[in-house]
């Protein structure tokens, strides 16, 4: 992730790499609480704050990645699977139907329910108040409110989705089980 054409971080496994000059030089940082696993996803605001998620867990940190803190744990009751980001709000698709709401880049977080008990396997939100989600047992919604309220939206499917991608309020395209895609 490269916040300006100077300043970026890359994440390998239990190491952070960062650099000032655009690349050109890495100083690498192992150890302290950003764990020994690797980050799928790492993002910056500015040269101190950003977010990391390693092992369905998020982290954040306040001094350009030195050290991290363990803000959104897993437990065996909900566990997530997916994570969205629009201006500055955090979106988590969770178990039993719950998505995990932070607007203050994962320091406090707050649950949005949702119409459905399934597990939610993925969310797109095209902004704060835009969003669909999809999830096991044919789970399809959809907000125009930030989750306020969800509309479960009716298809022939009768499966589970897997990922969507939404482009704006009307359209997205969903893929299920055994290589299905809705649009």
């Amino acid at each position: 992730f490269f916040l300006n054409q100077n300043l970026g971080w890359v994440s390998s496994f239990g190491c952070l790499y960062n650099t000032t000059d655009g690349g050109d030089t890495w100083t690498r940082t192992c150890e302290g609480t950003y764990g020994t696993t690797r980050k799928s996803y790492i993002r910056f605001n500015d040269q101190n704050q950003g977010i990391a998620v390693a092992n369905l867990e998020i982290y954040t940190t306040n001094d350009g990645g030195s050290s991290f803190n363990l803000v959104l744990p897993v437990d065996p009751v909900n566990t997530w699977s997916a994570i969205a980001e629009v201006d500055g709000e955090l979106f988590v698709a969770g178990s039993e139907g719950e998505i995990f709401h932070s607007s203050n880049d994962g320091l406090e977080w707050s649950i949005i329910s949702t119409p459905t008990d399934a597990r939610l396997t993925d969310l797109s939100f095209i902004d704060q108040s835009n969003g669909w989600v999809a999830g096991r047992d044919s789970t399809l919604l959809r907000t125009s409110d930030g989750g306020a309220t969800w509309q479960a939206l009716d298809t022939d499917y009768n499966d589970n989705f897997n990922g969507i991608h939404a482009w704006n309020s009307t359209d997205a395209i969903v893929v299920g089980n055994a290589g299905a895609i809705f649009k």
